[in-house]
């Protein structure tokens, strides 16, 4: 008789090699799955990319952050992946300069100021293969914002702007950075009482711990000398935390530091015949003990670190306004009645030294120097530099 169909050995052979064929050709298709995932993911992030071009010509060049975040107002004209989430600053020069997305399977997390031009598959990364601490999750990042003003095309000297509870001016802006000054000193260092603005004999009040919750932010009532009653929040300027150089040595009154020329490498060097000075010092690989909480230097970084807690990019850098900036803006020796009322409204230090032992500051309306060894009646008044697209946000 003539058999029909299969055995049952043969059925089981059967699945059995269809099985093994499944198994050695699973991980390549799920390859192929992948990279088709990936490529996919890869093409909507060159089309965020193009999209903020698009947008940044159609806006008549405004430097700007482009992001979908929850409480954002500023997103991309995109159709298509509801799960894909971004963020794209767009420089005044229509450069991508920083640009996150993610659709939760893959991310891009690149921040280039050269430029972000054409993204390959091979700069994503899977999420799955990366650890916890890696995975992006896209906020809104807070911005800088003019007061009183609403979509501003341009910059101007003397605007004002905002973050948060914290104020500046502008005293500078080009396509790539806005130079801002800070409304208010801070809230450092001591405060002092003195019977008028004339008198010599100062009580100590307090020295402003950093428990308090105010502790290196603005205070509107922290004028320095030029307040007639109490000084609040004065620092000494504190020349070894300030200049770092092998010329620094430590006395019995303290660390000294001898400034010879424009020429020794220091950052706020006095030279009538240059016209250019360098900012605060880099303190990479300082020794952190001398940074203490008589610290220029220290208060100018934990006021920037402040600002990075509260949502401000992590691009803005801080410092101390320089003499160069003070003479632009109508500030000249012994003389600031062309300066914008504003640039003088507080006593402060200034990031530059007319002698070895004296500093700049404006006090009482006017720029001249002091002793920074001995005085303590001048506040601190940081300079915050942001990049432009993100105060035109």
């Amino acid at each position: 008789m003539k058999r029909k169909g299969f055995t049952l050995v043969e059925l089981l052979a059967v699945i059995a090699i269809l099985a093994i064929l499944v198994i050695m050709a699973l991980p390549a298709v799920l390859r192929m799955f992948n990279n088709a995932r990936r490529d996919s993911f890869t093409n909507e992030v060159n089309t965020v990319i193009k999209t903020a071009r698009q947008q940044y010509l159609l806006s008549g060049g405004q430097a700007k952050t482009y992001s979908n975040a929850e409480g954002s107002t500023n997103t991309l004209n995109l159709t298509g992946n509801s799960r894909l989430k971004y963020l794209a600053t767009i420089d005044g020069n229509g450069k991508i300069t920083k640009l996150q997305v993610t659709n939760g399977d893959f991310q891009y997390d690149v921040t280039n100021n050269a430029g972000i031009d054409i993204v390959e598959s091979s700069d994503v990364k899977a999420v799955s293969e990366l650890e916890e601490s890696e995975i992006l999750v896209i906020t809104k990042e807070l911005s800088f914002v003019f007061v009183n003003r609403q979509e501003p095309s341009s910059i101007t000297v003397g605007d004002e702007a905002a973050f948060g509870t914290e104020h500046f001016y502008v005293i500078s802006s080009n396509a790539t950075e806005t130079v801002l000054l800070s409304k208010y000193n801070l809230h450092v260092g001591n405060s002092f009482y003195r019977e008028n603005k004339n008198s010599s004999n100062f009580t100590l009040i307090e020295t402003i711990s950093s428990a308090n919750p105010n502790y290196c932010l603005q205070n509107p009532a922290a004028m320095g000398s030029a307040h007639d009653t109490d000084l609040i929040a004065v620092v000494p300027f504190s020349g070894i935390n300030y200049w770092h150089s092998s010329k620094c040595q430590e006395t019995e009154n303290g660390w000294r530091c001898t400034i010879y020329s424009y020429e020794e490498p220091y950052p706020v060097i006095y030279d009538s015949t240059k016209s250019t000075v360098a900012p605060l010092i880099d303190l990479t690989g300082y020794a952190r003990t001398r940074i203490n909480d008589y610290s220029v230097a220290y208060y100018v970084e934990e006021y920037i670190r402040k600002l990075k807690s509260m949502g401000a990019s992590s691009n803005i850098t801080g410092r101390l306004l320089l003499e160069d900036e003070a003479i632009a803006l109508g500030c000249q020796w012994l003389h600031c009645e062309d300066a914008p009322s504003w640039l003088t409204s507080t006593s402060y230090w200034i990031g530059n030294a007319r002698t070895n032992v004296d500093v700049l500051r404006i006090s009482n309306g006017v720029l001249s120097s002091y002793n920074f060894y001995d005085t303590h009646y001048h506040g601190l008044r940081p300079i915050v530099v942001v990049p432009t697209s993100e105060m035109l946000n």
